[in-house]
């Protein structure tokens, strides 16, 4: 009896047992179909959001906003470049110490008066476009500073324009562009590695920007990789087909490599486009008509050089080294005695201390028996 007293305990605690599983199993199924269901909740909510962020970034009066704000960014900052200037000169009164300090302060002001409108917009606009309006101005105020820091830079205060670069890169780390103008500038003190490191972060930060391309390029000359400097200027004329930095250095960069064909048509171009803007023959760039001249040179095409140096020397009258190359040619394809003795007696009028020139005129003099000369 009292074995069959026992089993019937394990039984019932056995079925107790198993009731109780039952039970627990019941509730995780419970659970797990509750997450489930909170998961698919979730999804769909997520889905609905992404929907309509996207219904509301492709629907046309989004667009028709969009546009209207990016025509107020570029009409503010056309304001910006005019009256930056006003407001240094109406400050400085001409002296030059408080024309630095007007500087500072006018675009300062500037800074103030855009983040004013910033707290503006902010309260009156709702929760869902406040992103987008503090977006909006501090691409404004990244324009404000870029310009700041080019003013410094055309009065030679390199420093400031560092330390102002620097300032707002600690600020805003997201903010590359900046990157681009520091290797600018340790470009121009010749800190080269500086310079390297600024302009990998700005191309890195964006490739289509062809002045961060150019100074990469620049770079890349400087420590004799002028295969991928080439490739570099090549992809800024991609981006920018009238960049005039980029294709100048193509010309350089194509001459120093002995790619004499491709460095003229690089300079042809750039004299084209330097006509097309000039107002007069006595604007147009003489480092690129010199640069076509001599590449005329080392080509062997004396009589597209004699040509181009006749129009660099109607432009620079003055300069005495063209006058010499003139003489030069005419040696090796006039064979004009008379007409290299002119070129060579004119430079002598502007240039008196060239040991060349003194000596092929007192050479010509002796041959021609006009020893008093």
């Amino acid at each position: 009896d009292d074995s069959d007293d026992d089993d019937d305990d394990e039984e019932e605690s056995s079925s107790s047992k198993s009731d109780s599983d039952s039970e627990e199993s019941d509730d995780d199924d419970d659970d797990d179909e509750h997450d489930d269901a909170a998961a698919t909740h979730s999804d769909n909510d997520a889905h609905q959001r992404r929907a309509a962020d996207t219904h509301s970034c492709n629907d046309e009066y989004a667009m028709y906003i969009k546009s209207e704000w990016r025509k107020l960014g570029d009409y503010i900052k056309q304001s910006i470049q005019l009256i930056g200037k006003v407001i240094i000169t109406s400050s400085s009164g001409g002296d030059d110490d408080d024309d630095y300090s007007a500087l500072s302060a006018g675009y300062d002001w500037v800074i103030e008066h855009l983040h004013q409108m910033q707290v503006k917009h902010e309260q009156s606009s709702e929760q869902s476009t406040h992103s987008g309006v503090h977006l909006f101005f501090d691409k404004l105020v990244l324009h404000v500073v870029k310009l700041k820091g080019i003013e410094y830079l055309k009065h030679n205060r390199f420093e400031d324009a560092i330390e102002l670069f620097n300032d707002y890169n600690a600020q805003n780390t997201n903010e590359m562009n900046i990157y681009n103008n520091l290797s600018f500038i340790q470009f121009l003190k010749c800190e080269y590695s500086d310079a390297d490191k600024y302009s990998l972060h700005a191309v890195s930060h964006d490739r289509y920007n062809a002045s961060s391309l150019v100074n990469r390029a620049n770079c890349l000359y400087i420590y004799d990789e002028y295969e991928a400097a080439k490739e570099m200027y090549l992809e800024a004329i991609g981006v920018e087909a009238d960049c005039i930095e980029a294709i100048y250095n193509l010309g350089v960069i194509c001459k120093k490599m002995g790619n004499y064909t491709d460095a003229l048509q690089a300079f042809k171009k750039l004299n084209k486009i330097d006509t097309d803007y000039s107002t007069q023959s006595t604007d147009r760039d003489v480092q690129i008509m010199y640069q076509i001249c001599h590449l005329y040179e080392l080509v062997q095409e004396h009589e597209q050089a004699i040509k181009w140096y006749k129009i660099l020397h109607s432009i620079v009258p003055s300069d005495a080294h063209v006058l010499v190359q003139l003489a030069n040619l005419y040696k090796v394809y006039v064979k004009d005695e008379t007409l290299i003795y002119h070129n060579y007696l004119d430079a002598y009028k502007l240039n008196k201390c060239n040991i060349g020139i003194i000596s092929w005129i007192g050479i010509w003099y002796i041959n021609n028996s006009l020893y008093e000369n």
